[in-house]
């Protein structure tokens, strides 16, 4: 038997603990907007890849608040709450955010369960990278800068 068609969002009834299966991208958006940065990546390193019961009224005590905090956990049962939710991975969006808060291509490839090579790749695809030669050295420093341009200028003469 043929699966019933999908209605629109607005105009589908949704049911206590039904699943709710909105494209991960809007979902992951939604859930950004909602919580902040911060909230975001609390849920998703708790999380990620689990579906997670949104309660209508969340208690202070549950798992939810715990992890993101009362007011966000409100903020989102306010717009999911009696739903089951598919908590994204949003890998890419984390390697920007760890590579933002200075951890190494390393650290961020085994805190993702992905090569290094990876990291460096969504990196520069959201351009945020320099090459993979000299972020394995580290940040760079003024010393480092004039070291470098030192050498390449020694090399054409």
């Amino acid at each position: 038997m043929p699966p019933a068609p999908r209605l629109p969002r607005d105009v589908a009834v949704i049911k206590r603990n039904e699943h709710f299966d909105e494209e991960p991208d809007d979902l992951f958006g939604t859930i950004l907007n909602l919580l902040g940065a911060e909230g975001t990546l609390a849920l998703v390193e708790a999380f990620a890849g689990c579906r997670l019961f949104i309660p209508k009224h969340p208690r202070p005590c549950s798992a939810l608040s715990k992890v993101v905090g009362a007011i966000p956990a409100q903020r989102l049962s306010e717009h999911y709450g009696g739903l089951t939710i598919k908590v994204p991975l949003a890998k890419r969006w984390r390697v920007a955010v760890y590579r933002k808060q200075g951890w190494s291509y390393p650290m961020i490839a085994r805190r993702l369960c992905m090569h290094e090579t990876t990291v460096f790749k969504n990196l520069q695809e959201m351009g945020l990278t320099r090459s993979l030669r000299t972020a394995r050295r580290g940040p760079a420093t003024p010393a480092s800068i004039d070291a470098n341009c030192a050498v390449q200028s020694a090399g054409r003469g």
